[in-house]
């Protein structure tokens, strides 16, 4: 997927790489591998953004 595409796919809680398996194991938890293209997702280094942003929204 070209970026644009790769940043509604991950919006919408789906792999970046191919847009159809899910992204998330949990709530915040990345899944290890894309169940649609088996796309190594754990290789992708997320940082600390996504439960930032929870804090955030939350506090």
């Amino acid at each position: 997927m070209l970026g644009g595409q790769a940043v509604l796919a991950g919006v919408r809680g789906r792999c970046p790489n191919c847009g159809q398996g899910p992204l998330f194991q949990g709530f915040l938890k990345v899944r290890p591998a894309c169940e649609a293209c088996g796309y190594d997702l754990a290789s992708v280094e997320t940082g600390d953004g996504a439960a930032t942003f929870i804090m955030q929204i939350a506090g």
